[in-house]
Order: structure tokens, then C-alpha cells, then sequence
């Protein structure tokens, strides 16, 4: 462990308040996710996502189709779209088990998912989640070309140039827990494991050891997520108002995963 010889006191004192400034951050975040988050949710099969202005939590998870759905492990969409009711059902009685190892279909685009890699950590909401913290909930969800007023974003105040695995761990798991029925912070959900989540997240990008199969899907993910390609102007560019008519021309839905010719030879040219 790192010392400072002769100051430990100092050391310990300056460990706490990173501890504090930490949970400080993480309660803003959820604050400003908690109700807004589910605007960024769609409906399926006729079930609706929990409105943004309903304050009571505890109707998210299992307990609605829509949220049930997103949490429900990738694997077992199938089985999940065959009775919703009834699996939702089963969640809650304790019939079916979900741990932090199933990954939840929330974290995939699942209009690419042909596999288990496949569209893992390019999920939508993943993407509005991530989007509402770093570069302000105006950009989340905006369509269209107009630019977003407000206060400089968490990425611009910070100059970030890159998603690192850990932000991408990190909104994960903030958006987990915001999709589940929990009405406070708590990393873990019965046996779902918050802090092994986020970890295992992490280890995705672990390519020591691995096949090169998955070392190729650690590079195109991260230059999937890459700032130079998909948010550039935001964080790189030196004019706030491009940066803002940039991101807010961006669709979370439906984002290509190729940057536009234009935006990419930009990209390159300021990194």
C-alpha cells in the first residue's frame, strides 16, 4: 500500500474525502437518472415503461413488463417474450435466480445480437444512461439538429477524450439498479451482486490470455464507444455550441456504428 512516510494521518484523511467526493457523485448521478431514466425506455408488446412521474420505484423490476424485460439475461429473452407475466412472475416468487453473471439484456443492441458478444455494451438505454451523466439529459434522447442550452456537461468540465471500461462498468451499474424495483441504493438485489457487476463488466475488457476473437471484440467496442468517433465534438472540440448541436443531432436508438465520414476525419484530426 502507498504511504507517505510520517503522514499517514493525511493520507487516510485524503482516502475519505476521495470516498465522500465518490458518493457524493454517485448520488447527483442517480438523483438525476432516477425518474428521467424512464423516458428513455420504449414499449414492448403493448406494455408501457413506468412514467418518469410516477415517484414510487418499487413498480419497476419485475413487477412491470417493460423494465422486467430489460433486466431479464439476454440468454433468456426467449423464454421471457413466450409469457412475460409468467416469468416476471417467477422472478419474484425466487423460482428463477438472476446473479450478476446473467447479463441483462439492457447492456445489448439487440437488433445485433446473433450471439453472446454480439451487441453486448451497445444497448440503448445503456448508451441514454451513460449520455444523461456525462453529456447532460438534453443530449440523451434529443433528435433532431438544434442546439442544447445549459451548463457545461461532466465531460467537458473534466476534458474527457476517451470512455474508459470503467465509466461504461460504472453506468451499468447505476442503470441496473435504476431498472430495478429497489426504492434506495443498494448495489446488490437479492442474488444479484452489484459490486460483481460492475467488476465483471470490467473484466470484459481483460484481454490477457484471451482468444484474439475477443481481444478484436475489446478494440471494437471501445472504438465503438470511442470519444474521437462517436462524441468528439462534446469532448475534444473547442466550441461548446458545436459540441452541443453535435450531440444533441444524435439518435440512442438507433445509433449507427460508424461515425459519418466527416465527424471521423474531424475526430482524428483534433486527437
Amino acid at each position: 500500500m502507498f504511504k507517505i512516510p510520517g503522514n499517514e494521518p493525511a493520507f487516510v484523511d485524503l482516502l475519505q474525502y476521495m470516498d465522500t467526493k465518490a458518493r457524493e457523485a454517485r448520488t447527483n448521478d442517480l438523483g438525476s437518472l432516477r425518474y428521467d431514466a424512464m423516458s428513455y425506455l420504449v414499449p414492448y408488446e403493448g406494455f408501457s415503461a413506468p412514467s418518469p412521474s410516477d415517484r414510487d420505484k418499487t413498480q419497476r423490476g419485475f413487477w412491470n413488463v417493460v423494465t422486467g424485460r430489460m433486466l431479464c439475461p439476454a440468454l433468456t429473452l426467449a423464454e421471457f417474450d413466450a409469457d412475460p407475466a409468467a416469468f416476471c412472475c417467477e422472478v419474484r416468487s425466487g423460482e428463477i435466480e438472476i446473479t450478476h453473471k446473467d447479463y441483462p439484456s439492457f447492456l445489448y443492441d439487440l437488433d445485433e445480437e446473433a450471439s453472446e458478444v454480439d451487441g453486448l455494451l451497445k444497448g440503448p438505454f445503456l448508451v441514454a444512461c451513460f449520455r444523461h451523466v456525462f453529456t447532460g439529459g438534453r443530449t440523451a434522447a434529443k433528435r433532431g439538429d438544434g442546439p442544447s442550452s445549459g451548463k457545461a456537461t461532466i465531460a467537458q468540465i473534466n476534458m474527457m477524450s476517451r470512455v474508459h471500461p470503467r465509466h461504461i462498468a460504472y453506468i451499468a451499474t447505476l442503470a441496473r439498479f435504476l431498472l430495478s424495483s429497489q426504492h434506495s441504493w443498494d448495489a446488490n438485489d437479492h442474488q444479484f451482486e452489484g459490486r460483481a457487476f460492475y467488476y465483471e463488466i470490467l473484466g470484459l475488457f481483460d484481454g490477457e490470455g484471451m482468444p484474439m476473437s475477443h481481444k478484436k471484440w475489446i478494440t471494437d467496442t471501445l472504438a465503438w464507444w470511442d470519444l474521437r468517433d462517436r462524441l468528439a465534438a462534446v469532448f475534444s472540440a473547442m466550441d461548446d455550441t458545436e459540441a452541443r448541436m453535435f450531440v444533441a443531432s444524435q439518435n440512442p436508438r438507433t445509433v449507427d456504428n460508424n461515425a459519418q465520414g466527416e465527424d471521423r476525419e474531424d475526430a482524428n484530426s483534433d486527437a
